[in-house]
């Protein structure tokens, strides 16, 4: 634990990123994968698809828009249930930070303070053919430039119509991955080049925790 400090005086910022945990100084060393719902300097709180013992020390590792950062941290409290979305909260102490860690952890924290943000997008290159539901005999092929567990940023060839519901499938070194989803907004035809593609925002919708966590170990590179 970081020595001294009261950590509850510490602000908490909502927080969606995806993260990769271990058990150490466990034979068990499988990665899990799981979401985090909120962070601090001090800790983190976050939904898991299992539930952990407490005191348990565990090694994550927050992917985020900036680099992964790499902290240990101890199990405090664990849900006995599953949520609403179906992850399993928990509640994690940080052991001791070092120099970079903290560093890293601060620029997040000023990040989430100036934008009130809480799903950031993280950098995503991969093909994704999309479907709109009204037309589901056309496909349309593109990139990923962004993806967060809300949505995402789509290239696309052609433009689609704001508020068109779609279905996107994301291209992995396994099956595609499936997210439902809404176009929010679409770059106006005066920013739009020749022969360049056209940026969409995509909001996903009915997101359930399978997918989440399909999603999350793509994000961190893990799938």
């Amino acid at each position: 634990m970081i020595q001294g400090i009261d950590k509850r005086r510490y602000a908490r910022y909502d927080l969606r990123l995806p993260v990769l945990y271990k058990r150490l100084g466990s034979s068990r060393g499988k990665a899990g994968i799981g979401w985090t719902r909120n962070l601090s300097m001090g800790g983190v709180c976050l939904d898991l698809d299992e539930r952990l013992d407490l005191t348990m020390v565990l090694g994550v590792l927050f992917q985020t828009d900036h680099g992964p950062i790499e902290v240990e941290a101890e199990v405090v409290w664990a849900a006995s249930t599953s949520g609403l979305d179906g992850g399993i909260g928990h509640g994690l102490e940080f052991m001791e930070l070092g120099p970079k860690q903290t560093q890293a952890m601060e620029r997040l924290l000023a990040e989430l303070q100036r934008t009130a943000r809480s799903g950031h997008r993280l950098a995503l290159d991969i093909g994704v053919t999309v479907v709109q539901r009204d037309r589901p005999g056309e496909a349309i092929s593109g990139r990923t430039g962004n993806a967060s567990r809300g949505g995402a940023l789509l290239l696309l060839p052609q433009a689609l119509s704001p508020g068109a519901l779609v279905t996107v499938r994301l291209q992995t070194s396994h099956e595609p991955l499936r997210l439902d989803g809404a176009v929010v907004w679409v770059d106006p035809p005066e920013k739009r080049q020749p022969g360049e593609a056209i940026h969409h925002g995509v909001q996903f919708v009915s997101l359930d925790w399978s997918t989440s966590l399909a999603l999350g170990l793509l994000l961190t590179g893990a799938a």
